[in-house]
């Protein structure tokens, strides 16, 4: 029987109650890892660690939150005595432009989509450094290479992950510490449902948006926990301040392949 590759590992998903979070901690999970999956929706938590017969625990925390974030942080670490994985997944989106788009809107945007980045990799860092290093993958976007109408907080956003996952893979490598982000394209999840539901055809833009992609397809959330799985293990270990897109080939170009 083949081993567990992330067997006693220890590893925090945010945002991993529902779609790419969750994927990406059941994955982990099956692979041996001990998963603290955090987000806001408690009910939401309990469901994913009840359908995981144990092998998932939640913490309910608002991630945008300094004390919250450092307190979830340590908790875990002193559970399991160390820290080995941080997926930083947790994101929201806003479909307006800038111009209707709210000062409390973008604050939203940016305190999740990057705020809770900085503070989970800032209190997460320490321990890492301790034990002799450890892996940060956080959640781009493709909207973090281009710009899509209506996106403009979520794309600032995703740029901003970008950019901060090279920062923190150059000045803590040296520590053993390896960051880098997955940029997924369009998947299966509650935030592309809802975008394609402010088209004005949803059917016809879910078509031609699965129509744009070489394979023909939407991601699916397993598409991209499989990604975050290699950045967890050891195969990965010579890789850091990387952008791996995860899209089906849609960012190759924009044509419609039916």
């Amino acid at each position: 029987m083949e081993e567990l590759k992330l067997k006693n590992k220890t590893a925090i998903v945010t945002g991993g109650t529902r779609g790419i979070g969750k994927a990406i901690a059941i994955k982990f999970a099956c692979e041996g890892a001990n998963v603290y999956i955090i987000g806001r929706d408690k009910q939401a938590g309990e469901k994913v660690v009840y359908d995981a017969q144990g092998q998932i625990s939640f913490i309910q925390a608002d991630v945008s939150k300094p004390d919250e974030v450092k307190n979830l942080i340590d908790q875990t670490a002193q559970q399991t005595g160390r820290l080995d994985i941080l997926v930083n997944n947790a994101g929201v989106q806003h479909e307006q432009t800038i111009e209707h788009t709210s000062p409390e809107d973008w604050d939203k945007v940016m305190d999740i989509n990057v705020k809770s980045v900085f503070l989970c990799s800032k209190y997460a860092i320490p321990h890492m450094r301790d034990q002799g290093g450890g892996k940060i993958i956080n959640t781009a976007s493709i909207d973090g290479y281009w710009a899509e109408p209506n996106l403009g907080a979520y794309c600032t956003s995703k740029g901003g992950v970008m950019s901060l996952t090279k920062s923190i893979a150059i000045d803590f490598a040296q520590d053993g510490i390896l960051c880098n982000c997955i940029c997924p394209g369009y998947i299966e999840t509650e935030m592309t449902a809802s975008y394609i539901k402010t088209q004005s055809d949803p059917e016809q833009a879910r078509n031609q948006l699965a129509n744009r992609h070489p394979v023909q397809r939407i991601g699916k959330p397993e598409d991209i926990a499989e990604a975050a799985f290699w950045l967890a293990t050891q195969e990965s270990n010579f890789v850091t301040g990387q952008s791996i897109t995860v899209d089906g080939g849609l960012t190759l170009g924009n044509i419609d392949y039916k």
